[in-house]
């Protein structure tokens, strides 16, 4: 009995040393989830291109930029389903909005930041500030200092968009001279194909829409700031034609095509509001209207639809809502037509 024990003891001690080896050997490889990359593993330049694709789609889909934002603007009016055009939106859009641009474009950019290689670090600001005023112009205050910081911040504090302007001026400074001084590349770029000096005059002219709106609040700030950017046009290069403008050229198919020209896939029911048509052609003479809308159907006539109708007073106006007022110009509801972010 005694041999058999001390058999017993010897075979578990080389099994506890065949484990033990065993469990160390390449463990770090064993034990890495692969569906769970960390930051050495993100590709910013894949990165890079859905988050664009991903901002400019969200700033012009339908219901965001279009049915509230060019409906309240009253640029556009609808016929059917009015209840944005009278200031009544759909909780599920904003909600909608508030994930895509913190849960999906605002955590790609914020993970190209973090890699951080100088060029993407750059381009990750523009696009960070880019996000943080649309979500700042929409809510007021909203978190963004602390905001896509991941399960290390997982109750961001909302903060006031005064500090948040503040801020984002001195991001925008800043991708400005990491975008200045990098020699590094980047990769993925859909924008601007990869050209960082576009993306410098992105930052820079994004800055001059930012200090307008800030112009009634801190003039004296908005003068120095604007003044230090006209006198040095080398460290601060600005747009200077329309290729310079941040617009994303959509593809001629789903699912990169412009988000209003697959919405007319199955809907046909806005149409250039009233005030725009008469404002373009009663107040100014501006030709231009026949860029922005298509004259009535079977007439050389534009007439606007006026904003805030109820759907039965707006399928009634002028006869037939849809058939007697002008719909948005053929430009704008191509499949190609541009994202445009800022011109």
């Amino acid at each position: 009995m005694k041999k058999i024990s001390k058999l017993f003891t010897i075979a578990a001690l080389v099994l506890g040393l065949v484990t033990l080896f065993s469990c160390t050997k390449n463990f770090e490889d064993i034990n890495t989830d692969p569906d769970n990359p960390g930051l050495d593993q993100a590709a910013p330049d894949m990165l890079l291109t859905g988050a664009i694709e991903s901002m400019t789609d969200r700033v012009h889909e339908i219901f965001l930029g279009h049915e509230m934002g060019d409906c309240w603007v009253q640029h556009m009016a609808k016929v059917q389903y009015t209840d944005e055009d009278r200031y009544i939106f759909r909780p599920s859009v904003v909600n909608n909005s508030w994930r895509s641009f913190y849960a999906a474009s605002g955590m790609d950019v914020q993970t190209i930041y973090n890699i951080g290689n100088p060029s993407y670090k750059g381009v990750a600001l523009v696009l960070k500030v880019y996000i943080g005023s649309v979500v700042t112009d929409l809510f007021g205050p909203v978190p963004y200092s602390t905001a896509w910081k991941g399960v290390d911040g997982l109750l961001p504090a909302y903060e006031d968009q005064k500090d948040i302007y503040y801020l984002m001026i001195s991001q925008l400074d800043s991708a400005n001279s990491l975008l200045a001084t990098s020699i590094e590349g980047i990769g993925g770029d859909i924008l601007y194909g990869n050209d960082l000096m576009k993306w410098r005059k992105f930052a820079n002219s994004l800055k001059i829409r930012l200090l307008m709106r800030m112009s009634d609040k801190d003039p004296a700030l908005v003068t120095t700031k604007l003044t230090e950017m006209v006198n040095d046009p080398a460290t601060f290069p600005i747009f200077e034609s329309n290729d310079d403008n941040a617009s994303l050229m959509y593809l001629g198919s789903a699912p990169n095509n412009n988000p209003i020209n697959e919405n007319r896939k199955t809907r046909d029911d806005h149409r250039v509001s009233e005030h725009f048509i008469n404002m373009m052609i009663n107040n100014y003479g501006d030709y231009r209207v026949m860029v922005f809308a298509n004259p009535t159907a079977g007439t050389d006539e534009f007439v606007g639809m006026p904003n805030g109708l109820t759907s039965a007073d707006a399928l009634a106006f002028n006869g037939n809502g849809l058939a007697n007022t002008s719909k948005m110009g053929d430009y704008f509801v191509q499949a190609t037509a541009p994202g445009q972010l800022l011109v």
